[in-house]
């Protein structure tokens, strides 16, 4: 026996005791996908007959989530699309199909929130871009073209898409804030010619230095000099808190990340394990 993620498993000899008339003869073994609902029955059968008591269970660690349920989750992200959305209303989108999975009865995840929605669907997606095709035909197990890949292929082509949008949106931005700064740079050099040209003109006019005028000159170049600097600075504390924001986002999709691996490797495993079973039996 081998324990994981708070279940008790049949080890690699005692997969032979399935009963596989459950498994094998109500579906075809020939791909990835249906060796996995095979799969899934024939560990259903198996604690049908071995009631698992709560001594075994491991409630610290996070419950793998199932086939079934990233197919929900992708459905969802589909239909609601929250990568399109625009600045600012991303999670809102995200919670919305957080709460159309919380509350459906076959998504046994009542806690799921907005950011978990996101979290697990950037794994999904990600493990997806990377998936090595040369494996899974190394390992003898055909791929077939199902609902979760099908999903799979067209979210990341809409994700794609709206990255590109998003960058050609923020170039746009960028250079409006050039443009805007060299416009402010100009509207100061010329107050600030404007005022010496009158200075030296009342100068000229009464022969000797305005009272006062040297001082207001002085203080509007300082105030125009600290509404610069503020504004530098302003900008400088909003791309900080950004970088914070996404290093603390990139975090949380790593741990999900290594999570749908470590996933991904356990099916692998328990597969050859059972393809291993089946040889011996013939």
């Amino acid at each position: 026996m081998w324990q994981s993620h708070g279940l008790l498993f049949p080890s690699t000899a005692n997969l032979v005791d399935f009963d596989w008339a459950c498994v094998s003869k109500s579906r075809p073994i020939g791909s990835y996908c249906t060796l996995q609902a095979n799969l899934q029955g024939g560990f259903e059968w198996w604690q049908q007959q071995n009631p698992i008591g709560p001594v075994m269970q491991t409630p610290n660690k996070r419950r793998l989530y199932t086939e079934q349920e990233d197919i929900m989750l992708l459905r969802q992200v589909n239909a609601e699309r929250p990568f399109e959305a625009k600045k600012g209303e991303v999670m809102k989108v995200w919670g919305l199909v957080a709460k159309a999975l919380a509350d459906h009865e076959d998504f046994a995840r009542p806690q799921f929130d907005a950011k978990k929605a996101q979290n697990r669907s950037s794994a999904v997606m990600d493990n997806h871009a990377h998936y090595n095709r040369e494996s899974a035909r190394a390992s003898g197990v055909a791929e077939t073209y199902d609902e979760r890949i099908a999903l799979l292929d067209e979210l990341l082509a809409a994700f794609v898409d709206a990255k590109e949008q998003e960058k050609k949106r923020l170039v746009n931005d960028a250079n409006k804030v050039d443009q805007s700064e060299r416009e402010g740079e100009y509207i100061r050099n010329e107050a600030m010619n404007s005022l010496g040209k009158r200075k030296h003109q009342e100068c000229d006019d009464d022969g000797e230095k305005a009272p006062g005028s040297g001082s207001r000159f002085t203080k509007i170049t300082t105030a125009m000099q600290e509404e610069s600097k503020a504004e530098r600075g302003l900008r400088q504390s909003e791309l900080e808190f950004r970088k914070f924001q996404l290093e603390v986002e990139r975090e949380e999709r790593q741990k999900d990340r290594e999570l749908a691996a470590e996933q991904a490797r356990l099916h692998h495993e328990t597969i050859l394990a059972m393809l291993g079973a089946l040889t011996k039996r013939q």
